[in-house]
């Protein structure tokens, strides 16, 4: 049997490497940048991004500017991200993570409101790093994508404002 130090340090782990995975998403949602790439080791490898520094350059020119490729909108306005069906293993100061997720992406082609729903797989590579846990690299796997048009009398400002996770006080 593990000894209680041990299985109390693992759970701490899991439960750190669980985290870091949720502030990516609730960051990317809200748009705090700084928060995405905290996410980050700083030489991290995600999706041809390099570093905690080139993770934050890319995903502060993510929103409302065209784009260049990738999704069938032209312009994405927000989104929404979700993880389910997580998996960890820590060895030390390592760990592996794999997600199940889906995103929920509110843009615009044509002029027209477009929400875009993706469903994907995340595998990660973590580790512990200046004592935090951190993605060292991160692998996507797009499963499904479909469009969903927004109700006909849904009230654009509405669609496009600002999301704030912080609960009222």
């Amino acid at each position: 049997m593990a000894d209680a130090p041990t299985t109390l340090q693992q759970l701490l782990d899991h439960h750190a490497v669980q985290e870091v995975l949720v502030r990516y998403c609730n960051s990317l949602t809200v748009k705090d940048y700084d928060g995405v790439a905290s996410c980050f080791s700083k030489s991290a490898d995600f999706a041809g991004m390099k570093g905690r520094d080139g993770i934050r350059e890319v995903f502060a020119t993510h929103f409302d500017v065209p784009l260049r490729g990738g999704l069938p909108i032209d312009v994405l306005h927000r989104g929404q991200y979700f993880l389910s069906n997580v998996q960890i293993e820590v060895d030390g100061d390592t760990a592996t993570a794999f997600s199940f997720g889906r995103s929920h992406l509110l843009g615009s082609r044509g002029g027209e409101l477009v929400l875009l729903v993706r469903s994907f797989s995340y595998t990660d590579d973590l580790v512990r790093e200046e004592g935090e846990w951190v993605i060292a690299h991160r692998t996507h796997r797009l499963l499904s994508m479909y469009d969903a048009a927004p109700l006909a009398d849904a009230d654009e400002r509405l669609a496009l404002r600002s999301v704030d996770l912080n609960p009222p006080s």
